[in-house]
């Protein structure tokens, strides 16, 4: 198939601004030191690589950061239950203690080893190393010496389980750069604080340190990891650059569980006067099992890879690439992944992209979706005008032979323009499902719409792209059926506005559709399970419901077109033409007003 057209278009986007990890004023700071003061947490944990936000005037919003997730089992992302800390058993009496005058230079504990109480590196060097031949517990608190703009890096090794269940605190002072963490051992059990972050500052905000951990084990978070930018307030001049945040990187031969506070957002951006330009933060990123790929990976808390909120500019949303070898993906939950771009005054961000696959073609590891994953674009914000912004892609094409699809009635799938105020609206975004052999369900709700215009024109209705034999061997292989389910909806209609807008289609009427797959972009769904002409031994059929309406006032509907057989089709005469013609079902694609309908095509 081909891979034309845009990368569509979204709904609008929340910017996340204060979110996470927070203290005095805008930024993450608030201790003496200048450190941001992680004790201060958000109710509600998440995993947040969101650009940083600058909507003071002139302020520009930075795009979302990556999440990249290797496994060679199941990926799943689960936050609905609250993640259970793991165990973290007492320090034996003998261990070595570790105090600051051992860390005035590299230390080697002959056993296990414990810091306790208040402990600070010190020592030139760029880096403090702190091994234990056992087991290293933290129940205290070490601090990186300051070396002067930035924090001595820490790393942590042990050849049983590291387990911080107090702090590793690496955070930049005012305006500093954080320092690096690493951490090594076994297995490694996080119920405490690793911060790493930049340090607030009046200009500018430092860049955070980044944060490693390799395991042979597993790897268990339930604790906060801050690798956040620092925020610039702006207070002396008019120009504000907020600090980079910085990458999270796991490698570990058992399994990675993640269910605590992982902020690495670009830092916020604020001026009160004038003059110069004003940027949120770059955003970090999360990378697990690129170097070894652990056995499974589970997410308990929301992914959010937004784009920042700005005032001439928000950013764009960020990237979530999740690839099992042989597992399945699964994501549950309430806003489980999040990739909308950033609303703005202005010029908002459009979305990002949420996709993966098994890597492995001799599997049977597939999709299965229950919760919400939002690729929307960014709206114009309140007292703005101007355009929205389209829409990203949620995009899973699967590698594996038998991989098979499964979107539950529960789950929600958007990738809706956002919401323009006297411009043209964003367009709807791409949702493309792709299988091999493998079944294709969905009973959920797919939304690709056009976004709203309050003064203007709404946006374009997106693709939505249904396709059960990418291999194309259904000819001579029973396998691959696409089913849409009684509960199943699939709206890719033009957003409201003082004139409507169009959902796609050909233009041409009169029952007439685009051939694809040269011009398959103007089709505003398409379910496909015939990747080669000729009968199919697999089957399609809509007992749902598939939208594709013009907005109101005046939009035109959009084609809705069918390539395969229906169920029972199989072997029996056709027309003359070849076609057995598959059954609509209950499909939507009126005009509204004035608006021309749509077509429908099936063959």
């Amino acid at each position: 198939m081909q891979r034309n057209g845009s990368w569509g278009t979204v709904v609008a986007s929340l910017a996340m601004l204060e979110l996470a990890v927070v203290g005095s004023g805008c930024g993450g700071g608030g201790s003496s030191s200048g450190s941001p003061d992680a004790s201060v947490v958000t109710t509600a944990p998440e995993l947040n690589v969101a650009g940083g936000a600058a909507t003071s005037p002139g302020g520009q919003g930075q795009p979302g950061g990556t999440v990249h997730l290797l496994a060679t089992g199941d990926i799943t992302f689960d936050p609905t239950p609250q993640a259970t800390p793991a165990s973290v058993p007492q320090a034996p009496a003998d261990a070595t203690a570790v105090d600051a005058a051992a860390v005035a230079a590299d230390v080697s504990a002959p056993g296990t080893a414990v810091i306790s109480g208040d402990v600070t590196t010190s020592g030139g060097g760029a880096v403090r190393t702190i091994s234990a031949n056992g087991d290293l517990f933290v129940t205290g608190t070490l601090h990186a010496a300051d070396l002067g703009g930035s924090r001595q890096g820490i790393d942590l090794k042990a050849t049983g389980t590291i387990y911080v269940s107090g702090s590793v605190d690496a955070s930049g002072t005012p305006g500093g750069q954080g320092g690096a963490l690493h951490l090594s051992a076994n297995q490694i059990v996080i119920t405490g604080k690793l911060l790493a972050a930049g340090g607030d500052g009046d200009t500018a905000g430092g860049a955070a340190g980044a944060i490693t951990i390799v395991s042979m084990g597993d790897v268990n978070v339930s604790g906060t990891i801050s690798l956040r930018g620092g925020a610039a307030s702006g207070t002396s001049a008019g120009a504000a650059q907020g600090g980079a945040a910085a990458a999270l990187v796991i490698d570990a031969g058992g399994a990675v569980d993640l269910g605590g506070m992982i902020d690495a957002r670009g830092g916020v951006a604020t001026t009160k006067g004038a003059g110069g330009p004003v940027a949120g933060g770059a955003a970090g990123a999360l990378h697990i099992g690129e170097q070894t790929a652990p056995a499974s990976i589970v997410i308990r808390v929301p992914v959010v890879a937004t784009g920042g909120a700005g005032d001439a500019g928000g950013g764009v949303g960020g990237t979530v690439t999740l690839e099992p070898d042989t597992g399945t993906i699964t994501i549950n939950g309430t806003k489980a992944i999040d990739v909308s771009g950033g609303d703005a005054t202005g010029a908002p961000g459009a979305g990002g992209l949420v996709t993966g696959s098994a890597r492995s073609g001799a599997s049977a590891g597939g999709l299965h979706v229950t919760g919400e994953v939002s690729a929307n674009g960014g709206s114009v914000a309140q007292g703005g005008s101007g355009n929205g912004a389209d829409a990203g892609r949620f995009d899973f094409e699967l590698k594996a032979t038998d991989g098979a699809v499964m979107v539950d009635q529960s789950a929600k799938i958007s990738a809706n323009g956002g919401a323009a105020i006297g411009g043209v609206a964003g367009g709807g975004g791409h949702i493309w499902i792709f299988t091999l052999d493998g079944d294709l369900t969905i009973a959920g709700t797919l939304s690709a719409k056009g976004g709203d215009a309050e003064s203007g024109k709404g946006g374009l209705g997106g693709m939505i792209y249904m396709f059960s034999d990418d291999n194309h061997n259904a000819v001579d292989v029973a396998k691959g059926n696409l089913l849409i389910a009684p509960t199943g909806v699939l709206d890719a209609s033009g957003g409201d506005g003082a004139t409507g807008g169009d959902a796609r289609s050909d233009g041409m009427g009169s029952g007439s559709v685009a051939p694809f797959p040269e011009e398959q972009e103007k089709f505003a769904i398409f379910l496909n399970c015939d990747g080669q002409h000729g009968e199919t031994h697999n089957w399609m059929e809509n007992q749902g419901k598939l939208i594709a309406r013009g907005g109101v006032h005046n939009g035109n509907g959009g084609d809705i077109t069918y390539h395969g057989i229906g169920p029972g089709q199989l072997g029996m005469d056709t027309d003359g033409s070849g076609n057995h013609h598959p059954p609509s079902g209950n499909v939507d694609m009126s005009g509204d007003g004035s608006g021309q309908p749509g077509d429908y095509g099936g063959e």
